[in-house]
């Protein structure tokens, strides 16, 4: 599947997806310009220097984990950017909300081939 997809690029604040685009022949591009919880939508100096930087990568898309706060997501739609999660698994278990490594996977696959096909 990753290989029809229309963007071959992946960009993400966490250096840990590496691995899954050298894997996939995707290109990988960590950015340092926004974080987890970092939403500078006052501050237009760097607001023009992150759409700057998106804009020299083929991604439509931007990927965190799970504790990325939903005002990035915001701040990411207000430039043109959607926030997607790719989860690490981690063996987290939350009671009756458990799901199978296999499962998790499948949702992460589904996060990257919507946000690769943008």
């Amino acid at each position: 599947m990753l290989s029809k997809v229309k963007r071959k690029e992946i960009v993400s604040p966490y250096p840990g997806y590496q691995y899954l685009a050298k894997r996939y022949g995707l290109k990988y591009y960590v950015t340092h310009s926004i974080a987890t919880n970092d939403y500078p939508w006052d501050d237009k100096p760097k607001l023009e220097a992150i759409t700057a930087e998106f804009k020299q990568h083929d991604a439509k898309s931007i990927y965190f984990e799970f504790e990325a706060s939903p005002r990035v997501g915001g701040f990411l739609a207000s430039i043109g950017y959607k926030s997607r999660v790719l989860d690490t698994y981690e063996g987290k278990l939350e009671g009756d909300k458990y799901q199978s490594y296999i499962a998790i996977m499948e949702k992460n696959l589904k996060a990257l081939e919507e946000g690769l096909n943008e």
